[in-house]
């Protein structure tokens, strides 16, 4: 018959109990164990936050913060020149039409938005735990 290392260890803990007389009927039931789990468990202080890349939006799209708070929409105005001069020839008068086109462009401006939230059994917790209620870490 085999054993594993984990069965040899229990037999030996059930042996030093016998042989000690510190126990006379030996279970080794779940809930009646000499230590409970939790106390046999390490558990870091630290809080560990995910880290999340940058967003990468702001690098590629400019961001304005100059624009109306109360505004729902956003209209720039850009002007650009149509045409090309040409060289001159001698008393020439056919030259090209060179101008000015200007051109208004329009965004809406889209509002987004996310909440979170506690119970008052959470704030109860909170209060004697190592761990903040706020999740942005008041």
């Amino acid at each position: 018959m085999k054993f594993n290392r984990r069965q040899i260890r229990r037999d030996s803990y059930a042996r030093l109990l016998i042989n000690s007389g510190a126990a006379q009927e030996l279970r080794l039931d779940a809930n009646e164990t000499a230590a409970f789990a939790r106390q046999l468990e390490d558990i870091d202080a630290q809080l560990y936050r995910v880290q999340y890349p940058e967003n990468k939006g702001t690098l590629l799209v400019p961001v304005r913060g100059n624009i109306n708070p109360g505004a729902d929409e956003y209209t720039y105005r850009s002007m650009d020149r149509a045409g090309r001069a040409k060289r001159r020839a001698n008393h020439s008068t056919d030259y090209p039409r060179v101008d000015i086109q200007g051109r208004e462009d329009s965004q809406r401006i889209e509002n987004y938005g996310a909440s979170y939230g506690y119970s008052f059994q959470d704030m109860r917790r909170a209060a004697t735990s190592p761990c903040p209620a706020d999740p942005a870490g008041s």
